[in-house]
């Protein structure tokens, strides 16, 4: 790998685009294909819109549709018809293995939401034939001269017989499924096709009115086709709604089909016959329609409540069968040499069917699936299938449309674009793409750099490139005399392996807003090392950094080389946990009595133990309980088998004078390192992993607390946990002064007069919510009153009341906790003069409509009254 390639790939990286375009790429790269299969190209999917590549791909393999889409007998070139023909040029020419419709589905005039909507493959069939022939009256001509088939409606009097018809046009024929398998009723879809013919006897209210007898008679009524179109489009009714389970259900009958039918043959019936012989009418001459191959079958999986569709194709390009499964398409192993082929849904594959019962000439394709009227289990069904006629060319492969050249110019570019993109996935796979952090020796902070590099050179290498960078950007250079002699002999010495290093660097766990903080993050939690100087001249592969992913770095740099040790390399199995020890107000004599190394003059209160500062915002007054005394780190060797019985043996040497057996430990997770665990735990089974059963990992505090000597060991209830429960239901709420003005008038005096309840003039004051408040989630309303009164100095409880917001509901129920409220941290409680109502009463403000009413009766105006100066 050169400096060349490194050069190439980040002048070029942009062209990768998203993170699934990348994908894309790169598993098309790296897939092998054979020289003689040609280049298919699937369809991606956009979330739920494999109806619309399994229809778009059955099109694309219809050679008459495809010519007519770029005729030159097209004028303009409307929304849905250019961004089709965009579509097809691309699935022709382009090298990508996928490409998007979603120019496609933007000329539609669809929103993002109705673009990841289910839809069913006819029903989409006929609203993109509607489209595009509503677009331009010659594609919607040519249209029909591939699609369109017509058919005649007769009616016959039975007296006089006496003909009606009327002659309707079809762009597919839908064909019903039986509900169930009849042993006595073939299911092959031609003698779904002859029911179409089947004559009906219309009789009692259903007579038909006869133009010949000026009556109602009876009559027949029957079906025959006049003509077929070159590309017959057939449509299995497998969806209907079933009243007995009152929903739509699907109809997974087995429906065999043939490869090759004769039009000529399935498509003429007893009907025309009886017209004949009933009428002495010529009737319908019976035309000569034709064989009809099968090209095309779309299959259906899953329910009526939905489910995935996929194309099995014979595709132009070589007459081979393929299955389109959007974005993957896959050759169909057929054994051309067998006169009889089996499509197994299940396997999606062609094989020989050696119990067909047909004549061994025919050959046959089948839907190979059990009966189900409705089932929870997935059901594969053909469910559209497409027939060309076989003639000059029609089904043939013709790549001689005349395709406009700024589309293949268009595919060309893109193409060009694809090569480029596989070269740089290709020396994707020898760089380290990297991110190094490391804090400015200006300004404190973190800062960051992106790195590529070959994976052959050495974590040296990487680190030297590293500190050149930092030092060029000003970030390893003091800004007070950078150009002496002293700065510059620091700039040499940056490089030395006693003096810098890299390690791994997570910004979740590690970085901070503030420099204190984020220094104290990466104390408690070690970054992983690679080993030492020895290290640093190993391949950068060598040392576990990876190419398919982004690493990220941190360069640790010291102020100089001394006589101290050098990096102290860290184990990442190693469990690193911060240890303080509980010192309860009535044990703290006696337990600093016996450990006399131990001093209370560094002891924490909770706030501090928890939020790992030495410099907390007091929120109350309290006297604190207790003290937690730090007693540092303590590291459990680096094993997932780790045990508690581990730590409390090296607990115990440290601890000397207090025996195993009354050491209690407390786990406290980390907030920003442990989120497995958000409770604290007491680790009591010493033979239990820290990392498996209890969650324990690096970062995570744990409180040691001593058991006294005259309690039982196996009965002792924690104080320790007693008081971090406490402290957890703690939250901190901000009330309004009700006092104070706030509504853009400057003022704290005390108000006077105390509002009526009746008035909501004070509405707009103490709307700043700016006195803090630390309540327990147990405070009961009539407690956190209370509480309030002392915090604003009101004597009387009664005369104001508490609401969630200044329009929020009131708390009236007194012995409601705060936690049966849904209280949280930093929630709000607004504080409004007057007598609030107790529970189960309410405040009507009651207005008389004067206008609408006459004279209102005396006893309404009293009760109103009254009911409002009672409320």
């Amino acid at each position: 790998m050169t400096d060349d390639h490194v050069l190439f790939y980040t002048d070029n990286m942009h062209l990768l685009g998203s993170d699934m375009e990348s994908y894309r790429v790169r598993a098309c790269s790296s897939s092998s294909s054979s020289n003689d299969s040609p280049h298919i190209c699937g369809l991606n999917n956009l979330g739920a819109t494999c109806y619309l590549n399994s229809l778009l791909q059955c099109l694309f393999n219809v050679n008459s549709f495809r010519s007519s889409l770029f005729s030159p007998e097209l004028n303009g070139d409307s929304p849905i018809m250019s961004q089709l023909r965009r579509l097809f040029a691309v699935l022709l020419y382009s090298k990508r293995s996928s490409v998007s419709t979603v120019a496609l589905l933007e000329s539609f005039g669809w929103s993002k939401i109705q673009r990841s909507e289910q839809h069913d493959v006819h029903e989409f069939f006929s609203i993109l034939m509607d489209a595009l022939g509503s677009e331009s009256v010659q594609l919607n001509k040519l249209l029909s001269d591939i699609f369109a088939g017509f058919s005649y409606d007769w009616l016959v009097c039975s007296r006089c017989n006496h003909i009606a018809s009327k002659i309707t046009s079809f762009m597919n024929l839908s064909l019903d499924v039986p509900h169930k398998v009849d042993e006595n009723i073939s299911n092959e879809i031609q003698s779904f096709i002859q029911k179409q013919f089947a004559i009906e006897t219309l009789d009692g209210d259903n007579c038909w009115h006869c133009s010949g007898c000026n009556e109602k008679v009876v009559a027949s009524k029957f079906l025959t086709f006049k003509s077929l179109p070159p590309v017959l489009v057939v449509h299995l009714k497998r969806f209907r709604y079933d009243s007995s389970f009152s929903r739509r259900v699907k109809v997974n009958t087995p429906v065999t089909f043939p490869h090759i039918i004769d039009a000529t043959k399935v498509f003429s019936s007893e009907s025309t016959n009886h017209l004949t012989k009933s009428t002495n009418h010529d009737g319908i001459k019976t035309e000569e329609f034709g064989q009809y191959e099968l090209t095309c079958l779309i299959v259906h999986t899953g329910t009526a409540m939905g489910g995935h569709y996929r194309a099995f194709i014979r595709s132009l390009v070589d007459n081979q069968w393929r299955d389109y499964n959007d974005s993957n398409v896959t050759m169909v192993d057929i054994d051309a040499d067998s006169p009889h082929w089996l499509l197994k849904s299940k396997q999606a594959t062609v094989s020989k069917d050696p119990k067909d019962p047909q004549d061994e000439q025919q050959q046959k394709v089948m839907d190979h699936t059990d009966c189900y009227s409705i089932n929870s289990m997935v059901q594969e069904n053909v469910y559209l299938l497409i027939y060309q006629r076989i003639d000059n060319g029609n089904i043939s492969n013709n790549n001689n449309q005349e395709i406009p050249q700024h589309l293949i110019d268009e595919v060309n570019n893109d193409n060009n674009v694809y090569t480029i993109q596989r070269k740089l996935h290709e020396i994707r796979k020898t760089l380290i793409d990297c991110y190094v952090y490391t804090i400015n020796i200006n300004t404190g902070m973190l800062t960051k750099i992106r790195i590529f590099m070959s994976n052959e050179c050495s974590l040296f290498d990487l680190k030297s490139d590293a500190i050149k960078r930092f030092i060029n950007s000003g970030d390893l250079i003091s800004s007070e005399g950078s150009n002496n002699a002293d700065n510059n002999a620091n700039t040499l010495s940056i490089f030395n392996p006693a003096i810098s290093r890299l390690c791994r660097f997570n910004p979740q766990i590690h970085s901070s807003k503030s420099i204190e903080n984020m220094n104290a993050n990466i104390k408690r939690v070690r970054m992983q090392t690679f080993g030492g100087s020895d290290t640093e001249r190993k391949r950068i592969s060598d040392v576990g950094l990876r190419s398919d992913v982004n690493e990220e770095l941190f360069l640790e740099v010291r102020e100089e080389a001394n006589d101290d040790p050098l990096f102290v390399e860290f184990n990442p199995n190693d469990v690193v946990v911060q240890v303080c020890l509980f010192l309860p107000r009535a044990m703290k004599s006696d337990l600093l009595n016996q450990l006399s190394t131990i001093t209370s003059s560094a002891a924490l209160t909770m706030e501090q133990f928890l939020k790992d500062t030495s410099s907390v915002e007091e929120c109350d007054d309290r006297k604190e309980e207790a003290e937690f005394v730090p007693l540092g780190e303590v590291t459990v060797p680096g094993n997932e088998n780790a045990t508690v019985g581990d730590l409390r043996s090296l607990l115990s040497s440290t601890l000397n004078t207090i025996s195993r057996e009354r050491l209690l430990m407390i786990a406290v997770s980390a907030s920003s390192v442990n989120s497995s665990r958000s409770q604290p735990i007491v680790l009591a089974a010493d033979d239990s992993s820290l990392k498996r059963h209890y969650h324990v990992y690096s970062g995570d505090k744990v409180l040691v607390e001593v058991i006294p000597e005259d309690s039982d060991v196996t009965s002792y209830s924690s104080v320790a946990m007693q008081q971090l429960m406490e402290h957890r239901k703690r939250i901190k709420v901000f009330i309004n002064n009700p006092f104070t003005i706030n509504s853009n008038v400057e003022s704290n005096e005390k108000l006077n007069e105390t509002p009526s309840n009746d008035d909501d003039s004070h509405v707009s004051f103490g709307s700043s919510y700016s006195v803090m408040l630390m309540l327990s989630l147990d405070d009961t309303v009539k407690s956190v009153k209370s509480k309030i009164a002392q915090k604003l100095l009101i004597e009387d409880e009664d005369s104001f009341h508490i609401r969630r917001s200044a329009t929020g509901l009131q708390l009236k129920d007194d012995s409601q906790t705060l936690q049966e409220l849904s209280f949280a941290d930093d929630s709000i409680i607004h504080v409004q003069m007057g007598k609030g109502c107790k529970a189960g009463e309410v405040l009507l403000h009651v207005c008389l409509d004067t206008k609408s009413a006459t004279k209102p009766p005396q006893s309404s105006s009293t009760s109103s009254s009254s009911s409002s100066s009672s409320s």
